[in-house]
């Protein structure tokens, strides 16, 4: 029985170490799908990516469950090395510890009543200086304070003490009374601030965005159409410039000529957040390299 004991305490270790490094492990993965999210752009990868995130961290949990509930085993199921569930327990009787009481100590007081007593029954006495002057009829003289000279250092020049000098009073200077400045206040605000001219850059003839046009605000799901021409083995792409965020996003691309046509049949702009985004249409050759047909057109998101 105590062997089995003992094979069950270090089962219940191994069990905890396995279901702690499984939940750091899936919390790893739920924590870089986070990231990922965060970086996602299309509906489809943002819930492929939601639904990893779930699952590692249904399991991170499950795992922990597992290990709070292995450390929460009962202690009477596992036996510590060297302890017998057969061997009497014994328990010692100690002995409880007694009050103590602390006794005041006397201490000794002087009794200052008699000193005291005897101090003022007896009469100061006099000095010989005023038996004389009671004698003669004289008033008794009062010792002065003696203040201490000062005597110059030898080698160093004395100075005189120089003698207060009657100050003349002044009259009052009347207060002028302070008149505060106030600065001119600014013109009022106009209702309507100006909006800033967002303008298309497409040059070229075979890179044209004709919708949505420059400026214009778009929320929803639309098309966008134009112009893509290039030679065979060609094709064109549409990117997008997120506010705030650096680098281009990819739309969409296409492997045939769209003269007057749609580029991109499906654009959700739900998916975006608003402000003002940049599309840009890229003409690519056969050998793979980008060409001098660019298309750029501004365009308000869900304003």
């Amino acid at each position: 029985m105590e062997v089995l004991l003992r094979l069950l305490q270090e089962l219940r270790v191994v069990l905890v170490a396995v279901a702690v490094l499984l939940a750091v492990t899936f919390l790893v993965i739920a924590l870089n799908a986070w990231q990922e999210l965060g970086r996602a752009v299309f509906r489809f990868e943002r819930g492929l990516i939601r639904r990893r995130l779930v699952v590692a961290l249904v399991r991170s949990g499950l795992f922990a469950v597992l290990a709070a509930a292995a450390l929460g085993l009962p202690e009477r199921m596992v036996l510590p090395a060297g302890e017998s569930s057969s061997a009497p327990k014994v328990r010692l009787a100690t002995p409880e510890a007694q009050p103590t009481t602390i006794l005041p100590t006397p201490v000794p007081t002087a009794d200052l009543s008699s000193a005291v007593l005897a101090e003022l029954s007896e009469p100061p006495t006099p000095t010989p200086d005023q038996v004389l002057a009671a004698l003669l009829g004289t008033p008794t003289p009062t010792a002065e304070p003696i203040m201490p000279a000062l005597v110059a250092a030898p080698g160093l020049p004395s100075t005189p003490t120089p003698s207060p000098t009657a100050v003349p009073e002044r009259g009052l200077i009347p207060l002028e009374p302070l008149v505060p400045t106030l600065a001119p206040l600014p013109p009022p605000p106009t209702d309507a601030a100006p909006s800033v001219a967002l303008v298309a850059d497409c040059p070229n003839p075979d890179a044209q965005i004709t919708v949505p046009l420059a400026g214009q605000s778009v929320r929803g799901r639309i098309s966008i159409q134009g112009t893509a021409g290039f030679a065979p083995g060609g094709k064109y792409k549409l990117e997008i410039l997120r506010p705030g965020v650096e680098g281009w996003a990819f739309l969409w691309e296409g492997f045939s000529e769209v003269k007057g046509g749609v580029l991109m049949p499906d654009f959700n702009a739900d998916l975006f957040m608003p402000g003002v985004h940049v599309l840009r249409l890229l003409i690519v050759d056969a050998a793979g390299q980008e060409t001098n047909a660019v298309c750029r057109v501004p365009i308000r998101i869900g304003e």
